[in-house]
């Protein structure tokens, strides 16, 4: 039954039908509350969705960092010289890494002993595999350019096991599915 405006006077003292006035407020009333509760619903949901982002950026930073790790073999072969300029870039960037390493091996400890331990084990296999190769190019002489430059694959470093735990470690993480079902 709907409530009639015409049969009320001013302040509705002569409503006739007090249930379907009532009635109308409080489904105004729910109806306004529905409203803000979806409007809060949806920016708790953005807000859990930037945060993700967050984390997978600083995810794809922590692996770039644990890679780049492998280049330094290919970077010490390529120096043109061994005067001092030519190896401090070089020490420069591998003691940059290792700061980076250090802050992300903490960091993720701080998200999940998971990741950290597959990016833990991600970072041993990398300097494991990667030390020989960097110790091989040291010896070498500098490069020549431009014969010097091209090295192929002489330096492989496989960790592809730890690459794979890592990413899963991540994608586990990320899942906005595990939030609700773990």
């Amino acid at each position: 039954m709907r409530c009639r405006t015409s049969r009320h006077s001013a302040g509705g003292a002569n409503c006739r039908d007090n249930d379907c006035c009532a009635r109308n407020a409080t489904l105004g009333f729910y109806a306004a509350l529905i409203t803000a509760g979806l409007a809060l619903l949806g920016q708790a949901v953005i807000r859990v969705w930037d945060v993700r982002d967050r984390r997978r950026d600083e995810y794809s930073r922590a692996f770039e960092v644990a890679m780049q790790w492998t280049e330094f073999p290919y970077r010490i072969a390529r120096r043109l010289s061994n005067d001092a300029d030519a190896v401090e870039s070089i020490v420069t960037l591998m003691h940059t890494a290792q700061q980076q390493i250090c802050f992300h091996q903490n960091w993720l400890r701080s998200v999940s002993d998971d990741i950290a331990n597959a990016y833990s084990n991600l970072i041993d296999a990398v300097k494991e595999k990667s030390a020989p190769h960097i110790r091989t190019a040291w010896k070498q002489p500098p490069a020549q350019i431009p014969d010097g430059m091209i090295l192929g694959d002489a330096f492989p470093v496989n960790v592809k096991a730890e690459v794979d735990e890592f990413t899963k470690q991540i994608r586990r993480d990320l899942s906005f599915w595990r939030r609700f079902t773990s």
